[in-house]
């Protein structure tokens, strides 16, 4: 039962309003509206990067009508007035959802999401409120199914899996704080560290657009909670000609959704020994760590790249 506090926290949970962050996949876009609308989101905020060409943009603005003209209300459309790229865009539009909620589902324009997804976030929500370490819960799991636990426990890990996730509006001023942080001048002999001390760097001096980077080194640093489902519940189909960044079709991009009762989660707490053990899974499963890596954060240090150089980009969303 959702106590009285949690239910002035989050809302009306049952509505579980949800923002939908995309640019060039509008036939998938489409395909998340249905699910949400399936599943009883009665608020559904889509916010579109601007197109790059003349074509897209076209096909934008006739996307948006046909949107408003099928679903009305439930769906409240943000256009670009410019092309922001993903990390503006991303912020952007976060921003932008939580000036008007407090809490909420984000999903991204290349994900397939079922009711499923959507009945995890809708009764995992208010468990944020009970651990002020977890900043946000995720519906993918970056695991591959065989060598799951075939206990229904929520895994806890320190990784930020993005892949279709929830947060509350205080919390993502947290991830936002993280994501513009430089790199730590303290130097700790860790591979892992090291390898995502590479990716902040890229993001923070922005030869990399992305936002996500410099969130996982932080909350690996900081030591924060993702919560995640004890089966993967979002799938990635974004490895196509429209990808920025992934271009190939290889785990964890189109692990499979799988089904199971949403009520019988076991809502476990963290702990030390869990938390390592799926973040020793999310690493051999997803990561290739070099002995390079061990050093990268001292080598990053040296270089006279601007690391707030992401910070000055989002100055007009932050």
């Amino acid at each position: 039962m959702v106590s009285s506090v949690e239910r002035n926290q989050f809302g009306q949970r049952e509505k579980l309003p949800t923002l939908i962050i995309g640019y060039a996949r509008l036939n998938n876009i489409r395909d998340l509206i249905k699910e949400a609308i399936n599943f009883g989101v009665d608020k559904i905020y889509l916010h579109l990067d601007l197109g790059k060409n003349d074509e897209l943009r076209a096909s934008q603005e006739h996307f948006c009508k046909e949107i408003k003209s099928d679903f009305g209300d439930k769906v409240i459309i943000k256009l670009a007035k410019e092309n922001l790229g993903v990390a503006r865009s991303v912020c952007s539009a976060i921003d932008w959802f939580f000036s008007f909620e407090k809490s909420g589902v984000i999903l991204e324009d290349d994900l397939i999401v079922t009711k499923t997804t959507f009945e995890f976030f809708r009764v995992a929500i208010p468990h944020l409120d009970l651990n002020s370490r977890c900043l946000l819960i995720s519906g993918s799991t970056f695991l591959r199914e065989e060598g799951h636990e075939s206990e229904l426990n929520i895994m806890w890990t320190n990784f930020p899996l993005i892949w279709g996730w929830a947060t509350t509006s205080s919390r993502w001023k947290i991830l936002k704080d993280l994501m513009i942080q430089p790199l730590p001048r303290k130097w700790f002999v860790s591979r892992i560290r090291g390898f995502l001390s590479v990716g902040a760097y890229g993001a923070l001096t922005c030869s990399i657009d992305t936002w996500d980077s410099p969130i996982a080194l932080g909350m690996w640093i900081n030591k924060y909670l993702c919560m995640a489902p004890p089966h993967n519940l979002v799938s990635n189909n974004g490895a196509d000609l429209l990808a920025t960044h992934t271009k190939r079709e290889e785990f964890p991009i189109g692990n499979p959704i799988i089904e199971f009762d949403i009520s019988a989660i076991n809502f476990v707490e963290p702990n030390p020994k869990s938390i390592k053990r799926a973040n020793e899974r999310i690493i051999r499963q997803n990561y290739v760590l070099r002995p390079h890596h061990v050093v990268a954060p001292l080598i990053l240090r040296l270089r006279a790249a601007d690391q707030g150089t992401l910070r000055r980009k989002l100055n007009d969303e932050f």
